[in-house]
């Protein structure tokens, strides 16, 4: 999909928004003393609007809300029309009618799930995952995997230094770090700000990044924020994997993949499956890390134990994660799952993207436990 139909499909978005809740406010609020209704309607669409913007750029959780009030009318009026269709007792459909307070519920629940959201964005936990891969090892190997910070919309400076503590109370052997640390919202300030902090990750063998989709900033200048990323964390001391397979102790690989949306824009180069495997001492244990879910099987096929992942979030905001889960190209929403001698892993992330809400649960820090045969 390009880019100028992503814009013109959140444009359609925004505005089939803005006026399905103008409909909606014209009845909750009544606009009693304008008479024509599709005034009702233009006034009521002007207030969303401009509550709408405000929201956007200052205050992304009323912007939450509103979306979500957004989605939960159209449920609504789904589920009423449905009901209209199978209830034949006009008195029952009229104590339907008064019960639904003319979608103040709506508004009420919108701003509830909203609440519960915000608190799971900010609550970051620790989720353990123990991994049996089918080759050697001399030890067990403890992987702190994070993606999907977003930082500046639910994880600020104060958070990051928090989530650094709480990662290095682990004591890992490495840390991996799966696209999407950055995105097009991120300050510049904040992103070398926020480098500075990871640099703080202690672990035995380094920490590791690999690109994500939204990493690049979508602004035309999507080639220089990756170059200047990349400089930024080589300076720090953590080590950036682009289509590229690392021996670390002589023990194991870690290969970090290209992401393909920030390849489309011209921003990463890019090998095949078989390219990046060849030569590889399949003997030793194999980490791979793709921002997306994506071409698993492959990974496994070519000698791949572990693969991470990000990017999905779970579909963030509930009932989204229903349509993630059966209509995208992503292969593992969440959670873990075995591909023969492989176990994959999609971590639903640590942050949050646009608004600081995540109702499908709370953020996670994946702590995986790799022990051999």
């Amino acid at each position: 999909m390009t880019r100028s139909m992503l814009v013109f499909l959140a444009i359609a978005f925004f505005l089939g928004s803005e006026l399905y809740l103008a409909y909606h406010l014209r009845r909750l609020v009544g606009f009693n003393k304008i008479k024509s209704r599709k005034v009702k309607i233009l006034v009521s669409f002007l207030i969303v609007a401009v509550i709408f913007l405000i929201a956007m750029i200052r205050f992304p959780f009323i912007f939450g809300v509103f979306i979500y009030i957004s989605m939960l009318f159209v449920i609504f009026d789904i589920l009423r029309l449905i009901l209209k269709k199978l209830i034949k007792n006009t008195d029952v459909k009229d104590k339907i009618s008064k019960a639904y307070m003319g979608g103040l519920w709506v508004v009420i629940l919108g701003i509830v799930l909203t609440t519960v959201g915000y608190f799971n964005a900010k609550n970051f936990r620790v989720v353990e995952y123990d991994v049996s891969v089918n080759k050697e090892m001399d030890k067990e190997l403890n992987v702190v995997f994070m993606t999907d910070m977003h930082m500046g919309t639910s994880i600020d400076d104060e958070a990051l230094t928090k989530i650094v503590d709480k990662v290095n109370a682990l004591d890992a052997d490495m840390v991996i770090l799966g696209g999407d640390i950055f995105d097009e919202r991120t300050p510049e300030d904040l992103l070398y700000d926020s480098i500075e902090i990871m640099a703080g990750f202690r672990s035995t063998y380094g920490t590791y990044y690999v690109f994500g989709n939204h990493d690049d900033g979508y602004h035309g200048k999507e080639n220089q924020r990756v170059k200047e990323i990349t400089e930024a964390f080589q300076a720090s001391g953590i080590k950036v994997l682009v289509d590229e397979a690392e021996l670390i102790d002589d023990s194991f690989y870690v290969i970090g993949r290209s992401d393909s949306g920030t390849q489309s824009r011209g921003g990463l180069d890019t090998a095949t499956v078989e390219e990046l495997y060849k030569g590889l001492d399949k003997s030793l244990p194999i980490i791979t890390v793709n921002h997306k879910p994506v071409d698993i099987q492959e990974e496994a096929d070519n000698g791949a134990d572990l693969f991470l992942a990000g990017h999905t979030h779970n579909g963030q905001l509930w009932p989204y994660n229903i349509a993630v889960k059966y209509f995208s190209s992503n292969e593992l929403n969440k959670g873990q799952k075995e591909y023969g001698d492989l176990t994959a892993i999609t971590s639903v992330g640590v942050g949050t993207w646009l608004i600081p809400v995540k109702t499908t649960g709370p953020s996670e820090i994946c702590f995986i436990k790799i022990t051999g045969r």
